[in-house]
């Protein structure tokens, strides 16, 4: 789940009406049946140090690009296998074993948010 969830959940939960246009989804049927696949990612976005962030994480890592602000320079990546290192210490985005893996990351990342709906929180197309 995602800070963007949270709204309209609480306005289903409420029986508010949920405004159009939201990026969020409610967590209502996960609250319900807490086996339910959901989210297959979740996003980020920050800015730190002249340069723009943009993360994607899933259940078992974390992947951002940094792109200069300013347009100049190489984008830098990072790739954490958050199982075997949570504290995410050791960057493999520059790994050869990972290169599968940071490219379909990527991939991820640049589908979006709407892409790694569930089922459920989407009008069509596979929630993977």
């Amino acid at each position: 789940m995602e800070l963007v969830d949270l709204y309209p959940t609480l306005a289903e939960l409420c029986n508010l009406p949920v405004p159009e246009g939201l990026e969020g989804t409610s967590f209502v049927p996960l609250l319900n049946d807490p086996d339910l696949p959901w989210k297959s990612a979740v996003f980020s976005e920050a800015k730190r140090n002249g340069a723009h962030g943009r993360t994607v994480r899933t259940a078992n890592y974390r992947y951002t690009e940094w792109s200069p602000l300013d347009g100049s320079g190489a984008t830098q990546h990072e790739l954490y296998d958050l199982a075997s290192d949570p504290r995410e210490f050791v960057n493999l985005a520059k790994s050869p074993e990972h290169a599968d893996i940071r490219e379909h990351l990527s991939e991820k990342l640049r589908a979006g948010w709407r892409a790694a709906l569930p089922a459920i929180g989407r009008e069509t197309g596979d929630p993977n």
